[in-house]
């Protein structure tokens, strides 16, 4: 019996492929989706493996409306998320143990799943929620960045995130004088600082692979916490940060002036005798005037 349901639509409604895609290259969203066409494929099946947590995760509110309505509950695709502990819609802490008796809801492998909302023991899983009106601001800013994303997936790739990044990073003095580059050892430091006073643990969000979230070198697996917690740094809101579209221009070097030399030891320092520049190789730029070569 066919069925009316195609991959694309599982991946766009059931997964959080449509969070992902946008931080992927055009390449790597293909290879992913012909993998899905093979049976038993798993080398690119693995792509969720980064941003799902081990445990499976439930809100108790959402078990007891998914009950009412369907007969059943579910596992919701943005609660397994590992960095998330909240259900946006209800303000409630996500549960994967029974809190009554500390029995885990549902297998990791994900093989037994919930089907109601009471644990192996019988216990009720609706009739302790806790509930988090209070929610630190950088969790309720990410899930409505999460949100945004998902609902503009189709909108956004990842060469519109850099052209973004570039721009607004620009704008804020982290562009290299006279070069399209971001000076990205003073970007990681300020954001270091910026994800203390947010009281963020680090260790998932400035990583090894932290240089190269502004290149468009392709990673099976970007760091999407690093870019949800970027987009709070740089802009109010992830519809703000794609919406401001003012550009960030590029100084042009000397402006039809001469430039003074900045060689200390010359005895032309601090004087205007620099006529042309020429960039040999990033970040080596090699001035030169009648008397000397200056290489900084």
């Amino acid at each position: 019996m066919k069925s009316n349901y195609t991959i694309e639509y599982f991946l766009e409604n059931h997964t959080i492929f449509p969070l992902i895609s946008p931080f992927l290259s055009y390449q790597r969203k293909q290879d992913f989706q012909q993998s899905l066409m093979i049976k038993n494929s798993l080398k690119n099946k693995k792509i969720f493996m980064d941003y799902i947590a081990k445990e499976i995760k439930y809100c108790p509110k959402c078990l007891k409306d998914d009950y009412e309505k369907y007969g059943e509950v579910y596992s919701h695709r943005l609660h397994q998320l590992y960095f998330l502990d909240y259900c946006n819609k209800h303000q409630t802490k996500l549960i994967y143990v029974c809190p009554e008796c500390g029995v885990p809801l549902s297998n990791n492998d994900g093989k037994e799943l919930l089907t109601r909302p009471f644990c192996k023991n019988g216990h009720s899983l609706t009739s302790n929620t806790i509930y988090l009106k209070d929610y630190p601001k950088p969790i309720k800013r990410i899930i409505q960045d999460i949100h945004f994303f998902i609902s503009h997936s189709s909108n956004i790739n990842k060469d519109l995130i850099l052209e973004r990044f570039y721009s607004e990073l620009g704008k804020r003095g982290y562009g290299e004088n006279y070069s399209e580059y971001i000076q990205i050892k003073r970007l990681k430091k300020d954001f270091s600082n910026y994800l203390r006073t947010l009281e963020v643990q680090q260790d998932n969000v400035i990583d090894s692979q932290f240089n190269t979230l502004l290149t468009k070198r392709s990673n099976d697996a970007p760091n999407l916490l690093a870019y949800l917690l970027l987009f709070q740094f740089i802009s109010d809101s992830s519809e703000d940060f794609f919406s401001n579209t003012v550009g960030y221009s590029i100084d042009i070097p000397f402006k039809n002036e001469q430039q003074p030399c900045l060689n200390k030891i010359c005895k032309y320092y601090n004087k205007r005798i620099i006529r042309t520049y020429t960039k040999r190789y990033y970040p080596v730029l090699n001035y030169s005037q009648p008397h000397h070569k200056l290489w900084i």
